[in-house]
This record gives C-alpha cells, structure tokens and sequence, in this order.
C-alpha cells in the first residue's frame, strides 16, 4: 500500500489566489486520486492527479474563494493494484480578502496626502 507524505499546500494561503496546485509523494509507484468529501473509494474519485503513475503528484484545481477552508482527501493505488482504505487530508485556508479604502477626494498632495474616506492616506493593505 502507498504511502503518501508531503502533501501541499497547508496552513494559510493569501489571499485572491483561485487557482491552487495540490501536490503529494508516495514512497513506490502509483496513481493517485481525490476528492473534496472524505471516505470516497478511490474508484469513485473525482481528480485524477498526474502524472497518472510515479511517485510524486500534482494537480492544479481552480475556483477557490478567499476566506474558505478546503479539504482535498486522497487515495492512492500502487502498481499491484492495492489500494488505501483511508484519507490522507491535504488542508489550507485562504486567507480573507484585505479592506481597503483608497479612495481620493481632490487633488492628492506631493507627498501623497489628500486622501479622504475611513483611511485619508490610503490602505495601508496596498
């Protein structure tokens, strides 16, 4: 049975990133598979990761949203056919999407003052 190790990414991502590539490695030769639930058969997985046999995987999923967790479960099945009969949890978070107020009233000063609103120099997020 694979062992899979390594996965990414993990922890905090910043935000406004919607495309995210998901990577892992096994320690033998397989094809590797997941999906977005926990406790699918590999069989009935949704992404395939490439390339579809080694010993490291990657596959790039878009349509993230800032301010959400997300959970990729994967399975994988080595070149004898044996498959894992758990997840391995790959799991991140993009971070929320920064305020900002930069909005300007007038004509700016040299020094860039002048600005008006919640923040009268500007975000400080920019």
């Amino acid at each position: 049975m694979p062992v899979r190790f390594n996965g990414l990414p993990s922890g905090l991502i910043p935000a406004g990133n919607n495309v995210i590539e998901v990577s892992l490695n096994t320690n033998r030769f397989a094809t590797c598979r997941c999906a977005t639930t926990s406790g699918v058969l590999y069989d009935d997985m949704t992404y395939q990761f490439s390339p579809t046999v080694g010993t490291s995987f990657y596959r790039v999923i878009t349509g993230h949203q800032d301010d959400t967790t997300y959970h990729y479960y994967v399975r994988c099945m080595d070149t004898n056919g044996i498959k894992n009969d758990d997840d391995y949890d790959i799991s991140f978070k993009l971070l929320p999407t920064p305020d900002s107020d930069s909005s300007i009233l007038g004509k700016p000063g040299a020094d860039g003052s002048g600005g008006a609103g919640a923040i009268p120099y500007g975000s400080p997020s920019l």
